[in-house]
């Protein structure tokens, strides 16, 4: 390596660790961490003496996990430190001899080789008992190196924001076996500084705080670069590689360049070799709306950087359209900064196409040393901003057309009515804190580290937007081997080079980068997570809520690319630039709105679909009404009554109109039998690669659910039928405290420590037989969470109801008249009338005598058995011989037919 590259290396390490020493808080609370870290040592070495003296390595164990939460113990407890302690002395087959390993191998080494010896001997214990891919086997360079650093300091902790932070300064990754990745680590940092501590303490400052550094070493490396004559080639490698990791970080600072710019922009950085194959010896880093679009770029040479507005390449003749635009356009201080061979401006050396240049501000080597990159950034924007957009309209048009004037765009009253339905929702933001989380975990070189049952989340759990199943994906990942390289495949996908849509592509063909079950959902999931700049969290491109239904209904043109990594792509720029506007910044707000746009139900024809139903139903249409007001009050309700009454009927016809979409409802019937696990979720049997594995699968109150939030804003019904005749309390579980708190989320008996919660827009309608069980009966906390809605034959809506179906269907009258008479005296007889005969037998055509008899013998007598059981005078009285004796001598009529005459 030449002797160039080491010093710069130690300059920009140096440029990092003086703005780190610049802020006297963060200084304070690293050197309260670094003696808290020296002030914990002795207690942890003497545990580790005890156990080289006894060998009792699950002694070795409990003691080391109450020192780890001790307050000067720093971040032991954890995967890496502590869980993998603790896997390794649990899943051990052969206590002694662990203890034997772990006692040799925590023993701080007399040289590089001997830690990686080390470090060799306990990855392959990790890997004896290594299941699913955990532990990971790079925890062994933090749990050695911890404990090496404990007893000398001269050994550096393999902390994920060292091993990152070397990796950028560098710009070369570390190797992926665990014991030369320490090797190589312990050396570069080693050369950067021979405080190791202090390295440490910039690396966790530069992770926690994500500075933007610019220092006079990247014109010096540029130079460097641009003396390929007298440059090894490999040295000229790892020069351009440098480089282009400063332009790949400094991309981040996307979210507020687009803040600043008042729109979507994507971020794009070069590759480390320039297009006729040499490493580059220049770097910038572009924010703009597309890849031959105008946008802003830092651009940084052998002769100092520009910030500034780049007009792209969108069409030939451009240049000259861009000048005329900028000449239009003056910005005081902005001059025009050309590239080599440029007709246009100021020769700045940039290596671009002929022509190119760029607009904005020139900065000299020198002026870099105190130069704030973001603040000047941000600034250029701000002042660059009319021209951007002038130039971004002109682009979207024809050769030398003036901006159009645009017609009141209709998204706009729909995103005001979204917002009034109840965007953003505190489960919006858990949402969002959800993204931030799983961006952590999937950090460029923090993935190895992680737990995988933390990395299963992302695309098992319906945080920040749920892939679909993941069964085929979850199977092939319990694999070792495979799980390691899919660490590889999300690493290359997330963080690598190239264009994003030929990085998909890649992962779903490639057979160095594709796995088994990894599909388009979770790729765009992934890069959803690590890109919100530019991807929105839609995931799909076909089925419902996919991005092509999404382009139809937004008149939106088809993807013109043929691979399924640009198409997908393509289509997400295509629906983020559409809806930006509208929710700038929040790529959760844009994804929220489309799929309510996608699901709002079509306007209705009909003038009122309560007053048809009510009319179909033959009842008060208020009676409806005031069932719909229930259900926007709590979100559910009971319809409780005798059996025959019509609750499920009515139930189901009244969900019908509220959700007309069929998949937008569900029925279940809950009998003794019914358990959590049918109703909302549990474990099943699936066959997976002609093997049985049992997978978590969503019940259909969990399946609604995961409907309704994809479906913001649409209305969905649940029809729980017989809901008493299950064990409420058992079948409910956490569901009882949701019902009650619509918005809340708790985590539920199979995911705990997944957010869940029940969407307002999905209404419960249950239904119960009081025959069964009395509504009083009912367990108190679930009466509290419901309205219940009686529903008897002789008031109330269904009042006169027998009577008025008989009169419309020419059916014979005297039928009700019988029902009437018989349900008075059961009523009396039985104290109350929870045990009435309902309508619904008798609501049927061709009634004469003979049809009335035979549903009666049938029907009616079972059920007065069962409530009179035992009392056979009782019985007898109410057999159809009997009531149809008394009924002829209560109406006076000797017939059928008479009776129907004299009603």
């Amino acid at each position: 390596m030449h002797s160039s590259e080491l010093q710069f290396r130690r300059r920009w390490y140096e440029a990092h660790a003086r703005q780190f020493a610049a802020d006297p808080a963060v200084e304070r609370e690293s050197t309260t961490r670094q003696a808290g870290f020296a002030r914990s040592a002795e207690e942890a070495l003497g545990h580790l003496a005890t156990l080289r003296r006894t060998g009792d390595v699950e002694s070795f164990r409990a003691m080391m996990q109450a020192w780890a939460v001790k307050p000067d113990t720093v971040a032991f407890n954890g995967f890496a430190g502590q869980m993998l302690l603790n896997q390794l002395v649990k899943r051990s087959e052969d206590p002694y001899r662990t203890g034997s390993l772990l006692a040799e191998a925590l023993t701080a080494p007399d040289d590089i080789d001997g830690a990686t010896a080390k470090i060799r001997s306990v990855v392959d214990a990790i890997d004896a008992v290594r299941s699913g891919g955990q532990p990971a086997p790079r925890s062994a360079a933090f749990l050695l190196s911890y404990f090496w650093a404990l007893a000398d300091r001269r050994w550096p902790i393999h902390w994920t924001s060292a091993a990152s932070f070397v990796e950028f300064i560098t710009g070369v990754p570390l190797p992926k076996p665990v014991d030369e990745r320490y090797r190589e680590f312990t050396t570069r940092a080693q050369e950067l500084d021979t405080d190791v501590d202090r390295v440490e303490r910039v690396a966790r400052w530069w992770e926690n705080n994500r500075p933007t550094v610019v220092d006079p070493v990247l014109i010096d490396r540029c130079a460097f670069g641009a003396d390929a004559d007298a440059v090894d080639h490999d040295d000229l490698i790892r020069n351009a590689a440098a480089l282009v990791a400063f332009a790949r970080y400094t991309r981040d600072l996307g979210a507020d360049v687009e803040k600043e710019a008042g729109r979507p922009l994507q971020s794009a950085a070069p590759a480390r070799d320039w297009k006729d194959g040499r490493p580059r010896a220049d770097t910038w880093v572009d924010w703009t709306d597309g890849r031959t679009a105008p946008g802003i770029r830092i651009w940084i040479n052998a002769q100092g950087m520009g910030i500034g507005v780049k007009p792209g390449l969108p069409r030939s003749g451009w240049y000259d359209e861009a000048a005329a635009v900028i000449s239009d356009h003056p910005v005081p201080g902005f001059g025009v900064l050309g590239a080599r061979g440029s007709r246009r401006g100021e020769d700045a050396g940039f290596v671009g196409s002929a022509g190119e240049f760029l607009y904005g501000r020139w900065f000299d080597r020198d002026q870099l040393t105190e130069l704030d990159l973001r603040a000047e950034l941000l600034s250029t924007v701000e002042r660059a901003r009319p021209v951007l957009d002038e130039l971004i309209t002109l682009a979207g048009g024809e050769p030398g057309t003036a901006r159009p004037t645009t017609a009141p765009d209709p998204l706009v009253a729909l995103a005001e009515e979204f917002r009034r339905w109840g965007y953003p929702r505190p489960a919006d933001d858990i949402d969002r804190a959800a993204r931030a989380r799983f961006a952590d975990l999937l950090a460029d070189g923090a993935l190895p580290d992680q737990d995988p049952a933390e990395l299963r989340r992302i695309w098992n759990t319906q945080a920040y937007g749920g892939p679909g199943p993941m069964a085929p994906l979850n199977a092939a990942l319990r694999d070792p081997a495979t799980y390691d390289q899919f660490l590889d495949t999300v690493r290359y996908l997330c963080h690598g080079d190239g264009e994003d849509a030929d990085r998909i592509d890649a992962v779903l063909a490639d057979p160095q980068w594709k796995i088994h079950g990894l599909g388009e959902s979770v790729c765009m999931k992934l890069l959803a997570i690590t890109r919100p700049e530019r991807f929105l969290p839609v995931f799909p491109y076909k089925g419902e809520h996919g991005k092509h239904r999404l382009l139809q209904l937004l008149g939106l043109p088809d993807p013109t690319a043929t691979s399924r990594g640009h198409v997908q792509v393509d289509a997400n720029d295509r629906l983020r630039r559409r809806v930006e506007h509208l929710f700038p910044g929040d790529p959760w707000g844009m994804s929220r709105f489309l799929l309510w746009y996608v699901s709002r139900e079509p306007e209705r024809t009909d003038d009122d679909p309560i007053a048809d139903l009510a009319e179909d139903l033959l009842i008060d249409r208020a009676f409806l009404d005031e069932i719909i007001e229930l259900l926007r009050d709590k979100g559910q309700v009971v319809l409780y009554g005798p059996p025959g009454t019509g609750k499920t009927y009515i139930a189901k016809k009244l969900a019908e109109v509220l959700a007309p979409d069929r998949r937008r409802r569900s029925i279940v019937q809950f009998h003794p039998s019914t358990s959590y696990e049918d109703f909302v979720e549990g474990y099943r049997p699936q066959t997976v690669d002609g093997a049985v594995a049992y997978s978590l699968t969503d019940g259909p109150l969990r399946a609604l659910a995961g409907r309704a939030k994809e479906a913001p804003g649409t209305r969905h019904v649940m029809l729980i039928d017989e809901i008493n005749r299950g064990n409420l309390p058992k079948i409910l579980g956490e569901l009882l405290f949701l019902l009650e708190y619509r918005g809340e989320q708790v985590g539920t008996l199979y995911r705990p420590d997944e957010a869940f919660e029940l969407p307002p827009d999905l209404w419960f309608i249950g239904t119960m037989n009081t025959a069964d069980r009395s509504v009083a009966l009912i367990d108190a906390a679930l009466r509290r969470r419901f309205h219940f809605v009686p529903i008897y034959p002789d008031s109330g809506p269904l009042e006169g109801l027998l009577q008025r179906w008989l009169k419309k269907h020419d059916e014979p009258a005297w039928v009700a008249g019988l029902v009437g008479m018989v349900n008075g005296e059961l009523i009396d007889a039985l104290g109350g009338p929870h045990l009435q005969i309902g309508p619904s037998h008798f609501m049927r055509r061709g009634l004469d005598e003979t049809a009335v008899a035979r549903i009666w013998r049938y029907n009616v007598e079972p059920f007065v058995e069962d409530q009179f059981f035992g009392d056979q005078a009782r019985i007898d009285r109410f057999r159809w011989a009997e009531a149809w004796r008394r009924y002829q001598d209560w109406s006076g009529s000797q017939g059928s037919s008479n009776a129907d005459a004299e009603e």
